[in-house]
């Protein structure tokens, strides 16, 4: 399942990064819309956010730094993954296919496209 979507403003982004109001767009997984589709946000395991706002990190010097500018992954419920993917199969075709899309975009080379189909095999997702 590829999300495809109109690209979001670069200044929505950067202002919810500073703090201002407003947010960039999202798609139906909570994504931001728009942009280079590689393959673990064109078939995501969960939603990807901005900027993580962890109070605790915020505290360590420069683990904090890295924490806030590196974003944060939130993984979605068992329930959710059975609907986007019926069976392990479904979704390794699903990254297959998104991967060999970003390779036709020249996005990514072959290695990376081998990467992240055997990546997917290897994976628990579904099993």
């Amino acid at each position: 399942m590829v999300d495809e979507f109109a690209a979001p403003s670069v200044w929505a982004a950067v202002g919810r990064t500073l703090g201002w109001q407003g947010s960039a767009a999202a798609n139906q997984s909570c994504n931001a819309r728009g942009g280079v589709r590689l393959p673990h946000i064109a078939v995501p395991l969960g939603t990807y956010g901005g900027y993580d706002t962890d109070p605790v990190a915020a505290y360590l010097p420069f683990f904090g730094a890295a924490v806030f500018l590196g974003g944060k992954f939130t993984p979605f419920p068992e329930s959710v993954l059975r609907q986007r993917y019926p069976n392990h199969g479904a979704y390794v075709r699903a990254v297959a296919h998104a991967a060999n899309e970003a390779l036709r975009n020249r996005w990514i080379t072959e290695e990376d496209r081998d990467g992240y189909v055997t990546e997917a095999a290897r994976s628990r997702v579904r099993k």
